[in-house]
């Protein structure tokens, strides 16, 4: 993960609220997102065209567990460009927390998107950064 992984000259954690917040417009499509992260793949929903991608990424080791270096690869890709994190309590993993727990071993060391809705045509975006520990 060397695009990911930075050397930091001390130790960081994740920034803690107040969280900067986008709101979208209602009705408007949402950026290119991350919907679920399933065995061997992850669905994207949202303007994925805008960033020339499709509705699936694949990955070949199956197992949908935070130590899955494939998996964690192609998270910090999609990240890298820009893509959101779907928030869904339903999941063990959501996306979302997927990214969590790669900001906290270090591998993720910039900021991600979390998307959520509010409502069926409303949603906004949550950015959690990292910061150095005082």
């Amino acid at each position: 993960w060397p695009v990911c992984k930075a050397l930091c000259g001390g130790n960081v954690r994740r920034k803690g609220p107040p969280y900067k917040i986008e709101l979208g417009v209602p009705g408007q499509q949402p950026p290119a997102y991350v919907k679920s992260i399933q065995k061997g793949k992850v669905t994207l929903g949202g303007d994925v065209g805008l960033l020339g991608l499709g509705n699936e990424a694949r990955f070949q080791n199956c197992a949908v567990v935070d130590d899955n270096e494939e998996l964690a690869a192609l998270m910090c890709d999609l990240n890298e460009k820009g893509v959101a994190f779907a928030y869904d309590y339903k999941e063990s993993i959501s996306p979302s927390r997927f990214m969590a727990i790669l900001q906290d071993k270090g591998i993720v060391v910039g900021s991600y998107k979390e998307i959520s809705w509010s409502g069926p045509k409303n949603w906004h975006l949550t950015v959690y950064e990292m910061e150095e520990d005082a």
